[in-house]
C-alpha cells in the first residue's frame, strides 16, 4: 500500500484480494478502490454476486450490467483509495490501440493506393485492349472470309468504337483512382499529441500549504 500526491492511499490488485469475503469485500472500479463491506443488504443483486467480482477488477461487469447516476453517486460514498499504477496502465493500452490503428489505416490505406495507382490503371486498359483484339481476330479465324470481307468494310467503324472504348476506360480509370483517394482517411501515428494531460489531484488544502502545484 502506499500513498498518493493527494495524499491518497493507493492499493495493488494484490492488496485488493485479500478482501474478498462476506465480511470484507473490496473491489476496484475504473481505478478506485472500494470498501462495500456493509452494502450487500442494499444491493439489488444480493451478496452473491458482489462476492462474484469481490478482490478484482470490477469495472467490464459494472459498466456491462449498467447503473444509474443514483447508484454511481452511492458508490462514492465507499471510496477509500485509488490502484496502484491504474493511470500507468490506461496510458500504455491507450497508446497500444493508436498505434494499432494507425498500422492497420496504414496498411489498409497502402493497399488502396496500390490498387489505385496510374501504373495499375493503365495495365488494366492495357490489358482490356489487348484482349479485345485477340477476340476479334480469333472471330475472324473461326469465320474465315466472310468476317473479314465485313470488318474491311466496316473498317472505320471499328476504329471508330475502339478510340470511343479508349477514352471511355481512360475517363473511367481516373474517375476511379480520384475515388479512391476519398476513401484512404487515416492519420498517422506522429500526428496526435506527444503527451498527455491530466487534471491535478492535489487537494485545496496541499496547495495552499505548498504555496505551489
Amino acid at each position: 500500500m502506499a500513498s498518493t500526491a493527494a495524499g491518497r492511499r493507493a492499493y495493488t490488485l494484490a492488496e485488493v484480494g485479500k478482501h474478498q469475503t462476506k465480511e470484507d469485500i473490496w473491489v476496484v472500479i475504473h481505478g478506485k478502490v472500494y470498501n462495500i463491506s456493509s452494502y450487500p443488504d442494499h444491493h439489488p443483486g444480493g451478496l452473491e454476486i458482489l462476492l462474484e467480482v469481490a478482490g478484482t477488477d470490477a469495472t467490464e461487469n459494472f459498466d456491462y450490467v449498467g447503473h444509474s447516476a443514483d447508484a454511481v453517486e452511492t458508490l462514492r460514498g465507499f471510496e477509500i483509495g485509488d490502484l496502484s499504477g491504474y493511470a500507468q496502465t490506461t496510458v500504455k493500452n491507450l497508446l497500444t490501440s493508436v498505434l494499432e490503428v494507425s498500422t492497420s489505416s496504414s496498411s489498409r490505406a497502402t493497399r488502396l493506393q496500390r490498387l489505385s495507382s496510374p501504373n495499375v490503371v493503365a495495365t488494366f486498359l492495357t490489358m482490356s485492349v489487348v484482349g479485345g483484339l485477340f477476340y476479334l481476330r480469333g472471330r475472324m479465324r473461326e469465320h474465315g472470309t466472310a468476317v473479314r470481307s465485313s470488318v474491311a468494310g466496316m473498317g472505320s467503324i471499328w476504329v471508330g468504337l475502339l478510340f470511343v472504348s479508349l477514352f471511355c476506360s481512360t475517363v473511367f480509370g481516373y474517375v476511379f483512382l480520384q475515388f479512391q483517394k476519398t476513401l484512404v482517411h487515416h492519420k498517422d501515428i506522429r500526428e496526435y499529441q506527444p503527451y498527455f494531460r491530466y487534471k491535478s489531484r492535489l487537494a485545496p488544502e496541499t496547495v495552499r500549504g505548498n504555496g505551489s502545484v
